[in-house]
Formats: structure tokens, sequence, C-alpha cells
């Protein structure tokens, strides 16, 4: 995978097969999940980390936006 870090701390990685993981706040978290944005992080259930299936481009604003609202 590919592993994504800003001022030291890694936010957010890609697995190879299209998984996405991202570490939001608390608050941004619930959100995402309640909304159906995101998943509950495929390990560590409801966290501040957050998972998204990339499978198409179609996926990518999404994506994007995870990305976006990480700490």
């Amino acid at each position: 995978g590919t592993g994504f870090v800003r001022s030291g701390g890694e936010f957010a990685h890609l697995h190879g097969n299209g998984l996405l993981d991202v570490r939001l706040t608390c608050e941004i978290a619930k959100a995402m999940n309640a909304d159906g944005l995101a998943l509950p992080h495929h390990l560590f259930g409801p966290s501040t980390w957050v998972s998204f299936w990339i499978r198409s481009l179609d996926d990518l604003p999404n994506a994007m936006q995870l990305i976006r609202s990480a700490e």
C-alpha cells in the first residue's frame, strides 16, 4: 500500500486492493459514517479512522473529500 504523511504522522493509507483508510477527528468520522460517505475502519471499527472502497473513477471525488477532511 501507499501511506500519506503530514507533519511526521500518517493520516491516510491506500491498500493495494483499493481500500482507503483515513484518520479524521472523532466528530468528522462519526458524521462521515452517518452520512454513508465512509465505513467504520475495517479493523478498528468505530474510531477516528474510517475506511472507503475505491472501486472506480466515480469513487475518487468521495475519496478526495475524505482526504481533505483528514487532520
